[in-house]
């Protein structure tokens, strides 16, 4: 398992004490895209620039999943390697709803009436486009969720809104997201005209460290390969070929007789 490590809120000896947590399977690469996406759409629903602030994603236990998802409206839209669930706390729903109509005046307390939980559903249904950059392809629409009749979610970050209006929503993943596969490589077609540093080795030895420590101008070393012997041709620490070094006109040579050794 893979943990990142986290420091818990300092107690009275304002010492921050640190744990490790399971890491989350969203990268955050993709959570600022999802959001950046989600300020688009808001802007369009409210009708005026976002100003969004992203929380880091985590990992979840049921537990802390359950408590998110306590008194929150839910909305899931399934997907091909994961379905994503927009939970809009029951506290900002109704403000929500209400700036999306363009009622700026208070929000009045208690659950939302039958009108107000359509809009938010269309909402919802609006804001899937957002989700792309963590399901990669929606396979279905966004539909009301009830959290507590389904599997817990497995990762969540918040987005948290700041202006036109103050409110916060989060998102969650059902299932894990896969492991991403290794970045796109350079042919070698493309590095063909690098210069690349070789050196042919001739000799080698063994020395005692105080040996070594010993050394002055005029030492001579006798070095444990014989007259003859086959020399290496490196590129930093590998080892490309194996060869004969020698002279060429005025000019140290060296002539490959075996080449692609290690790479």
């Amino acid at each position: 398992m893979i943990a990142d490590l986290r420091f818990v809120p300092a107690g009275s000896d304002r010492v921050q004490r640190q744990r490790f947590v399971p890491r989350s399977s969203i990268p955050a690469g993709a959570a600022c895209l999802a959001a950046s996406r989600m300020r688009e759409c808001l802007r369009e629903i409210l009708g005026d620039a976002c100003e969004l602030v992203i929380g880091e994603p985590h990992a979840l236990t049921a537990a802390a999943w359950s408590a998110i998802a306590r008194d929150a409206r839910a909305f899931v839209t399934q997907g091909r390697i994961t379905d994503v669930v927009l939970i809009i706390p029951e506290a900002d729903a109704r403000t929500l709803v209400r700036h999306a109509f363009n009622e700026r005046g208070a929000v009045s307390s208690g659950p939302c009436s039958a009108l107000e939980a359509q809009a938010l559903e269309r909402i919802a249904q609006r804001c899937a486009v957002a989700w792309e950059p963590l399901c990669a392809e929606r396979r279905g629409p966004t539909t009301a969720w009830i959290p507590a009749s389904a599997p817990p979610a497995v990762a969540y970050f918040d987005i948290r809104v700041r202006a036109p209006v103050a409110l916060t929503l989060g998102v969650a993943i059902l299932r894990a997201l896969p492991e991403p596969g290794p970045g796109t490589t350079i042919p070698p077609a493309a590095l063909a005209g690098i210069p690349i540093e070789v050196r042919a080795i001739l000799g080698t030895g063994t020395l005692a460290a105080r040996d070594v420590l010993a050394l002055t101008p005029g030492d001579v070393l006798t070095l444990s390969t014989k007259v003859g012997s086959p020399g290496v041709l490196n590129v930093g620490a590998k080892t490309i070929a194996v060869g004969t070094c020698g002279l060429a006109g005025s000019r140290l040579a060296f002539r490959v007789s075996n080449a692609g050794v290690s790479r």
